[in-house]
């Protein structure tokens, strides 16, 4: 991101764009909004943006190849298949459960990188429409310097982390927060006076908002514990010999972390299975300090020389999404049976956690101010 045009700044400016034409999408369909399926092509198209420059038309059939790659690989990169097929992975290349999880998966990126890789690189001519161009350049410049370190594979891998990584987990720590909104009003109710106070209504929100938002960033850490939108991330390799107890983990294993049981454990969470994003704030209603180990064992993105490079990033999101439409909108239950429940327990489960698409109402904040 630090590469990309003017860094945090052009980061803003595109995502304020797609939230603008999300929130006319809402008010559009204020009665009954699938807000699962918004959110879902908003951050899509914002994914379409990052990386190209530009984001699809909505009657351009490519716009589900995001969702076609994202399916797929949250399916492939479930612990089970993932155990299987890195244990084993000859499995790639028979017929069956596992052959077939890792052929459609690969079929999904390769409609991505028709688009997204080759088309681009065919059409470079050195101006940097997106992230892709970005990673083209740093080629362009290592050939001319008489080095190749960094290769097609590369492009390639990062453009697979960037899709994935970037978008898969922020749909489902988005939908499951607006899951949790709509079943608990008071959350809403303090955001939105947060959002008022430090951000008025004639102004945009800006990242720099977070610094006098502490509420608001406690709710974006209670929905990542709660939700836990990856139970069990990317497994690791133990790089030495390590003792933990009576046990040995030796070098070279293959280690998951169970997210989910950290996330719940009432050893370090009062009433884990209640929403309640207090929990990160101090006696003076401050954020607690980095060091707390409330906040040390929230290892949603990991810890340490692996950190998830995409955090920032994701935060950064979330907050834009979240603090722009709770400035227009009050978000609330639809009528009829097509509430989702905001219990994470009940989310559908792959790699990713994600509620079954629902159906809200949403209430202009601005109309009901002038009135």
């Amino acid at each position: 991101m630090n590469l990309y045009g003017d860094g945090i700044h052009k980061f803003e400016n595109v995502v304020g764009k797609e939230l603008s034409i999300l929130s006319s999408r809402i008010a559009e369909h204020k009665d009954s909004i699938p807000i699962c399926v918004f959110l879902r092509e908003s951050l899509f198209n914002l994914l379409a943006l990052l990386i190209s420059g530009e984001r699809f038309d909505d009657a351009d059939p490519a716009k589900d190849m995001f969702g076609d790659f994202i399916r797929s690989a949250d399916k492939m990169m479930h612990p089970a298949n993932q155990f299987m097929l890195t244990t084993f992975p000859f499995l790639r290349k028979f017929p069956g459960r596992y052959g077939d999880i890792y052929r459609d998966t690969d079929k999904a990126f390769q409609v991505v990188l028709d688009k997204y890789f080759h088309g681009m690189k065919r059409s470079y001519d050195g101006r940097v429409r997106g992230i892709v161009d970005v990673l083209f350049t740093i080629q362009k410049e290592q050939e001319d310097e008489g080095s190749c370190g960094f290769t097609d594979r590369h492009v390639q891998g990062l453009l697979a982390d960037i899709v994935g990584g970037a978008t898969m987990t922020m749909y489902s720590a988005l939908t499951g927060f607006f899951a949790i909104l709509i079943h608990h009003p008071e959350v809403q109710r303090r955001i939105q006076e947060e959002i008022d106070r430090v951000i008025g209504s004639e102004r945009s929100p800006e990242l720099s908002d977070r610094l006098e938002m502490p509420y608001t960033k406690a709710v974006v850490l209670e929905t990542l514990r709660y939700m836990s939108p990856v139970p069990i991330p990317v497994p690791r390799r133990a790089s030495e010999d390590i003792h933990v107890d009576d046990y040995l983990i030796e070098k070279g294993s293959l280690v998951f972390y169970f997210l989910w049981s950290m996330n719940h454990n009432k050893d370090v969470y009062e009433d884990p299975w209640t929403f309640r994003p207090e929990r990160f704030l101090d006696c003076t209603g401050n954020l607690l300090d980095a060091m707390d180990e409330k906040r040390q064992k929230l290892l949603t993105f990991g810890i340490g020389a692996h950190v998830c490079p995409g955090e920032l990033f994701a935060k950064s999101r979330m907050f834009l999404y979240i603090t722009t439409l709770l400035s227009e909108f009050e978000f609330l239950k639809h009528s009829d049976r097509h509430t989702s429940s905001c219990d994470p327990r009940t989310f559908e489960k792959e790699f990713s956690m994600l509620p079954p698409d629902f159906l809200c109402t949403a209430m202009s904040r601005r109309n009901a101010a002038t009135h």
